[in-house]
C-alpha cells in the first residue's frame, strides 16, 4: 500500500478489525486513545508508535500477543523514545523530562 493515498486509513481499519477480536476499541472522543472492554489497560497510537499504560503485566502481554498475531513488532520497555521524542522517566519522583535531541541543529541545517 506504499504511496497509496488511503494507506493510513486502510491500515487503521485493519488494526481496528484485528484488535476488536481481542476486546480493544478506539475511544470515542480522544483520537488515538484505545481501551480494552474489561482489562485495566489503554494505549495511545500515533502512526505506528504505541504508548501503553497498564497495571497488570498479563494485560500488557494480552495486547502484545494480539499485535504479534498479525504484525511484526519491536518493544522498548524503557519508554525512552516515542514519536521522535526522548523521554526520561523518573518513576520515584513521578516526573518526566521530554526532549528532542539535535532539533535546533537539524532545523538550522534545513534553513
Amino acid at each position: 500500500m506504499y504511496r497509496l493515498k488511503q494507506a493510513g486509513y486502510l491500515a487503521n481499519q485493519n488494526l481496528k478489525e484485528h484488535l476488536a477480536k481481542y476486546g480493544y476499541t478506539p475511544c470515542r472522543h480522544t483520537k488515538g486513545l484505545w481501551k480494552h472492554h474489561t482489562r485495566d489497560i489503554q494505549f495511545m497510537l500515533v502512526v505506528d508508535d504505541f504508548c501503553i499504560q497498564y497495571i497488570h503485566e498479563e494485560d500488557k502481554q494480552h495486547l502484545l500477543n494480539a499485535l504479534k498475531n498479525q504484525y511484526t513488532i519491536s518493544i522498548d520497555s524503557t519508554g525512552f523514545n516515542y514519536c521522535g521524542l526522548t523521554l526520561n522517566w523518573d518513576y520515584q519522583a513521578r516526573t518526566l523530562e521530554m526532549s528532542k535531541p539535535n532539533y535546533v541543529q537539524n532545523l538550522l541545517a534545513q534553513l
